[in-house]
């Protein structure tokens, strides 16, 4: 049940980052472009929040975590 309500409205509570979930593989997204998708505090905070949303998610079985645009990893 929990895993269903993130999926719904997980995402749309960040400014920094983007989260999905597909096939039990959570990603997330640095969505800082314009500065390179450099750590800040808000940043920091939105991820720790959505890897403690993950890790309660029972049907989450990994975590990916990439960058937008060139400056991290690139789109997947």
């Amino acid at each position: 049940m929990l895993g269903r309500l993130l999926r719904r409205n997980f995402s749309s509570e960040f400014k920094n980052i983007k989260t999905s979930i597909k096939d039990k593989v959570a990603l997330v997204e640095l969505n800082r472009p314009k500065a390179l998708n450099a750590l800040n505090l808000e940043l920091m905070d939105e991820l720790g929040k959505a890897l403690r949303n993950f890790q309660a998610d029972k049907e989450v079985g990994a975590v990916v975590i990439t960058g937008s645009e060139k400056p991290f990893a690139g789109k997947l």
